[in-house]
């Protein structure tokens, strides 16, 4: 069983303009741990049918837009958001995200694409 996990073992993607690491995820260890930088935002305002997204802010400054509400967020600051809740972000920050449960394939629902 895996208990330690680096940063050059995790998976890296790009989605949205954000870049992202993914540890856990294995048959093994099936939880997964994203951490994201953040440059501009996430170009693209979704929601999610099943899972709740909860982000963790470890840098920066920036704001979340959930379901047209817009929330300025700091270092330290928690954003939970629960499925069917349209949202996107946008700023400059290094943040984790965690989802509960967890994420699936097939369910994101695409809204719109954001321009930062």
């Amino acid at each position: 069983m895996q208990y330690v996990f680096t940063k050059k073992e995790a998976t890296h993607f790009e989605k949205a303009g954000v870049s992202m690491w993914r540890f856990g995820g294995s048959e093994e260890q099936p939880n997964k741990l994203i951490y994201q930088e953040v440059i501009k935002g996430h170009e693209e305002e979704f929601e999610n049918t099943k899972s709740t997204f909860i982000y963790y802010i470890l840098e920066g400054k920036g704001a979340y837009v959930i379901a047209d509400v817009e929330y300025p967020v700091v270092a330290g600051d928690v954003i939970m958001i629960p499925p069917h809740t349209p949202f996107y972000y946008k700023g400059t920050m290094k943040q984790i995200l965690m989802n509960t449960p967890l994420w699936e394939e097939g369910t994101d629902k695409h809204i719109r694409n954001i321009f930062l």
